[in-house]
Protein backbone atom coordinates (compact mmCIF):
# COMPACT_ATOMS: atom_id res chain seq x y z
CA UNK A 1 0.00 0.00 0.00
CA UNK A 2 2.15 2.64 1.10
CA UNK A 3 4.37 2.21 -2.33
CA UNK A 4 0.97 2.85 -4.36
CA UNK A 5 0.71 6.39 -2.07
CA UNK A 6 4.41 6.97 -2.96
CA UNK A 7 3.63 6.49 -6.74
CA UNK A 8 0.56 8.29 -6.27
CA UNK A 9 2.47 11.09 -4.30
CA UNK A 10 5.14 11.67 -7.02
CA UNK A 11 2.77 11.55 -9.78
CA UNK A 12 0.63 14.57 -8.52
CA UNK A 13 3.44 15.87 -7.54
CA UNK A 14 4.99 15.61 -11.23
CA UNK A 15 1.60 16.08 -13.52
CA UNK A 16 1.34 17.78 -16.83
CA UNK A 17 -1.75 19.21 -18.66
CA UNK A 18 -1.77 15.74 -20.56
CA UNK A 19 -1.53 13.62 -17.32
CA UNK A 20 -4.04 16.15 -15.47
CA UNK A 21 -6.84 16.00 -18.48
CA UNK A 22 -6.14 12.16 -18.36
CA UNK A 23 -6.59 12.04 -14.72
CA UNK A 24 -9.59 14.05 -14.33
CA UNK A 25 -11.54 12.23 -17.69
CA UNK A 26 -10.97 9.08 -15.80
CA UNK A 27 -11.82 10.13 -12.44
CA UNK A 28 -15.25 11.54 -14.27
CA UNK A 29 -15.95 7.81 -15.66
CA UNK A 30 -15.51 6.33 -12.58
CA UNK A 31 -17.68 8.18 -10.36
CA UNK A 32 -20.24 8.52 -13.50
CA UNK A 33 -19.80 12.28 -13.54
CA UNK A 34 -20.92 14.77 -16.02
CA UNK A 35 -22.12 18.87 -15.69
CA UNK A 36 -24.31 20.79 -17.37
CA UNK A 37 -22.12 23.47 -18.49
CA UNK A 38 -18.42 24.12 -19.30
CA UNK A 39 -18.32 26.57 -16.60
CA UNK A 40 -19.83 24.29 -14.41
CA UNK A 41 -17.07 22.10 -15.08
CA UNK A 42 -14.29 23.94 -14.80
CA UNK A 43 -15.69 24.89 -11.05
CA UNK A 44 -15.51 21.33 -10.49
CA UNK A 45 -12.29 20.36 -12.13
CA UNK A 46 -10.84 23.01 -9.82
CA UNK A 47 -12.26 21.87 -6.93
CA UNK A 48 -10.95 18.39 -7.78
CA UNK A 49 -7.51 19.23 -8.38
CA UNK A 50 -8.10 20.98 -5.19
CA UNK A 51 -8.96 18.59 -3.30
CA UNK A 52 -6.12 15.70 -4.96
CA UNK A 53 -3.16 18.17 -3.59
CA UNK A 54 -4.64 17.94 -0.14
CA UNK A 55 -5.01 13.99 -0.38
CA UNK A 56 -1.83 14.08 -1.80
CA UNK A 57 -0.18 16.47 0.88
CA UNK A 58 -1.60 14.62 3.76
CA UNK A 59 -0.57 10.98 2.52
CA UNK A 60 3.01 12.78 2.39
CA UNK A 61 2.47 12.88 6.01
CA UNK A 62 1.04 9.42 6.38
CA UNK A 63 3.83 7.88 4.49
CA UNK A 64 6.28 9.86 7.16
CA UNK A 65 4.61 8.99 9.85
CA UNK A 66 2.72 11.67 11.05
CA UNK A 67 -0.92 10.69 9.87
CA UNK A 68 -2.30 7.72 11.03
CA UNK A 69 -4.15 7.17 7.67
CA UNK A 70 -4.47 7.55 4.31
CA UNK A 71 -6.78 9.14 1.64
CA UNK A 72 -7.88 8.88 -1.87
CA UNK A 73 -10.37 10.00 -4.21
CA UNK A 74 -14.09 9.70 -3.97
CA UNK A 75 -17.06 10.65 -5.85
CA UNK A 76 -17.41 13.62 -3.57
CA UNK A 77 -13.49 14.73 -4.93
CA UNK A 78 -14.91 17.21 -7.03
CA UNK A 79 -17.34 18.91 -4.13
CA UNK A 80 -16.49 22.66 -2.59
CA UNK A 81 -16.47 22.49 1.07
CA UNK A 82 -20.10 23.52 2.19
CA UNK A 83 -21.51 21.18 -0.50
CA UNK A 84 -19.86 17.98 1.54
CA UNK A 85 -22.44 15.98 3.21
CA UNK A 86 -21.75 16.00 7.49
CA UNK A 87 -19.17 13.15 8.23
CA UNK A 88 -19.40 11.06 11.32
CA UNK A 89 -22.99 12.26 12.29
CA UNK A 90 -25.69 9.67 13.90
CA UNK A 91 -29.07 10.85 14.06
CA UNK A 92 -30.29 9.57 17.13
CA UNK A 93 -33.47 7.88 17.77
CA UNK A 94 -34.81 11.41 18.88
CA UNK A 95 -33.15 13.40 16.37
CA UNK A 96 -35.22 10.75 13.60
CA UNK A 97 -38.50 11.23 15.29
CA UNK A 98 -38.43 15.06 15.53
Amino acid sequence: MDNDLERTAELYDNDNEEEVEKAWKEWKQTFEKSYGTPEEEERRKKAWLDTRALITEHNKEYLEGRESYSMGVNQFTDMLPGELPPMGHLSSPSEERG
